[in-house]
């Protein structure tokens, strides 16, 4: 579909509600749907909850650290993320509410699970066909 394009969708009986019906749904009942693109968001890559635009920053922690106090908690991590987010540098995964995507991607980094994200917990993969060092989830 194309932004703003309208398209209806009819669904079967035998692949909706059946024989039985739902509340508000009578047995056997064609439901019609209605729908309407209105927007369309630039997504990440499947498995992934956020995604650089640009190069990443080098070295990472300290620009995380935006205290530079050696920790980093969850209101600063994701204040962080948000930043680069805003900035146009990073992209965030759509259709799931921010912070529930800011936890997920701050409780895979905190793998001591004590509340702050230490230099030594940042998580960094290398891409083994480039050699490069790659910042899973940063």
């Amino acid at each position: 579909m194309c932004v703003l394009e309208r398209r209806e969708i009819t669904v079967p009986p035998h692949l909706a509600h059946g024989t039985n019906g739902a509340l508000g749904v009578p047995s056997s009942a064609v439901l019609l749907f209605e729908l309407e693109l209105l927007q369309l968001q630039k997504g990440v890559p499947e498995g992934f909850l956020f995604i650089w635009l640009q190069k990443s920053p080098e070295p990472l922690f300290p620009v995380i650290d935006m205290n530079q106090d050696q920790e980093v908690p969850l209101e600063e991590f994701s204040a962080f993320i948000m930043l680069q987010v805003a900035e146009g540098r990073g992209r965030i995964h759509p259709g799931i509410d921010s912070d529930t995507v800011l936890k997920d991607m701050f409780k895979n980094q905190d793998l001591n699970t004590d509340g702050k994200i230490s230099e030594d917990e940042l998580n960094i993969t290398v891409n083994e066909e480039d050699k490069v060092p790659i910042h899973e989830e940063l």
